[in-house]
């Protein structure tokens, strides 16, 4: 236990040195700029026609959705590692899976935080503002942090289960397309059919794009942030120990 620190701070070193490439930055930062531009593009008209700031809308969801691209990217890092027969080798010397959880869960949320800080800038260029106080933007960024390392411990669990990071990468796109898609991300709760209203109401995604958007426009209480808190505690506390059960079976040699 007096080793984790220095071991997680170690695997943190190691993981965001490997940020350091053309792809991650493209990924981190190119990405949710393209995905920005061509949502506000399509969905921009019908979102004022509803009487809504398209940039104002917009902004949270695209933070959201970044959050689950570098999720995805942390599932395939993981995979990779088994693959490469790392989770072995930490095997050997005693590592702990806490330690590996928080070197991963390190590089994961500067990531995001890259990713944050660029759709916030360019949503600010197009109109996006945080009408609340100082405490309400710092918890629009934790929550988007929180948000992402949540879904990270999640697809890390997949990939330390799988030695294929591409089967890891396709598998992570199919909870993706639903989660996104039936939700207030894009779309108004009440544009669904009514009998999908209640899926996309108390859709976990739903529940934390409603809550930042609830904090960059200084609702009062922002509704939505405990629905939201209490998805992320729930999901957090069965993905770690699905992580915990995979990397156990990765680390034994095969």
């Amino acid at each position: 236990m007096t080793a984790a620190p220095a071991q997680a701070a170690l695997l943190a070193g190691r993981n965001i040195r490997r940020l350091r490439t053309p792809a991650t930055v493209f990924g981190a930062v190119v990405i949710p700029l393209v995905f920005f531009i061509g949502f506000s593009a399509v969905l921009g008209r019908m979102l004022e026609y509803r009487g809504l700031d398209a940039a104002q809308y917009l902004t949270p969801a695209i933070v959201a959705q970044a959050g689950m691209f570098t999720a995805m990217s942390a599932g395939f890092a993981v995979s990779s590692d088994v693959a490469e027969r790392v989770i072995v080798r930490f095997r050997t010397m005693s590592v702990g899976w806490p330690a590996i959880l928080a070197g991963r869960l390190a590089a994961d949320g500067l990531r995001v935080v890259g990713s944050v800080l660029v759709v916030t800038l360019a949503g600010m260029v197009a109109g996006f503002r945080f009408h609340g106080t100082a405490l309400a933007t710092a918890g629009f960024g934790a929550l988007a942090v929180l948000f992402t390392l949540v879904l990270a411990t999640g697809a890390s669990a997949l990939g330390a289960g799988s030695d294929d990071p591409e089967s890891v990468n396709a598998l992570l796109q199919i909870p993706y397309l639903p989660l996104i898609m039936l939700s207030s991300a894009f779309v108004p709760v009440a544009a669904f059919p009514g009998w999908l209203e209640p899926v996309i109401r108390n859709s976990p995604v739903t529940a934390v794009v409603e809550a930042l958007r609830g904090l960059a426009d200084a609702e009062p209480g922002t509704p939505a942030l405990p629905a939201a808190l209490t998805w992320l505690a729930v999901l957090g506390l069965l993905f770690v120990v699905l992580f915990q059960r995979s990397l156990r079976t990765a680390m034994v040699p095969k």
